[in-house]
């Protein structure tokens, strides 16, 4: 036998062998999810896997807690499927009963745990900003800075951040900082405002998408009907087009902030 076939014959072997050692692993750790744990919790319980945290010091974190009778077999398990330096970081929230294998999935796949903020429709940037200050495991970052120090944090490109924010349900985790979620919901509005003035019927007196915006922010506090918001936009605009005041109750109790009662 030449040396080419000793190769193949010895590549054949060595596959095969990796093949039966893989499955005998897969048998085993399915085995050992399967076996109880007496000491597993039994209500659901909340982990926090930091950044920089190793593969051993998670594993013993998790027994500690009663997730895993074996932490030495858990990371063996991640070593031989290759994911023990993807781990990721964050919030878990793991259920009674939860095998080894499910767990692995969870932390390498970084199911963490959601929270949701609900930015309201009409709602000033300042009841934006306090709301997601109020909401749980928000890092404040912007606290004690004027609007315009926000806005410029933000990169705006202006002065006073008043409705640059799209309101709708944001999903987050533990430990977003506030200027985070306030660029997400900043970017948001700016796809859709540029997709709507992209998609803009006839010439309009606004000189960019911003202006109309501002318009589309006061026909709303005009009126909470949508059959008589077009109404309202047509006589605006030709309020507009004739050099007229806009003649808005909301603009002026916008002007007047909190001391309008």
């Amino acid at each position: 036998m030449n040396t080419r076939n000793i190769l193949i014959v010895g590549a054949t072997i060595l596959a095969i062998f990796t093949s039966i050692a893989t499955i005998s692993y897969s048998a085993l750790f399915a085995e050992i999810d399967l076996a109880a744990n007496s000491a597993a919790p039994q209500a659901p319980v909340k982990i926090e896997i930091v950044a920089g945290s190793s593969l051993s010091r998670v594993a013993a974190e998790l027994g500690e807690a009663g997730f895993l009778r074996s932490p030495i077999i858990f990371k063996l398990m991640a070593r031989v499927r290759g994911v023990e330096n993807s781990i990721r970081t964050g919030e878990y929230e793991l259920q009674p009963g939860i095998t080894p294998v499910q767990l692995l999935h969870k932390i390498v796949n970084g199911e963490s745990v959601q929270y949701r903020i609900t930015l309201v429709e009409g709602w000033t940037f300042e009841q934006a900003l306090q709301a997601i200050w109020s909401a749980d495991n928000i890092v404040p970052s912007l606290d004690g800075l004027s609007m315009a120090e926000v806005s410029a944090s933000m990169n705006l490109g202006r002065e006073n951040p008043e409705g640059l924010l799209y309101p709708d349900t944001y999903f987050y985790t533990k430990g977003t900082s506030d200027i985070e979620l306030l660029l997400r919901a900043s970017e948001k509005l700016n796809t859709v405002l540029s997709d709507a003035w992209a998609a803009r019927l006839g010439a309009l007196p606004y000189a960019d998408q911003y202006e109309a915006l501002t318009m589309a922010s006061i026909i709303e506090k005009e009126s909470a009907s949508n059959s008589e918001r077009g109404l309202i936009a047509a006589v605006f605009v030709s309020r507009m087009e004739l050099g007229m005041r806009l003649q808005s109750d909301p603009t002026v109790i916008y002007g007047m902030g909190d001391r309008y009662a």
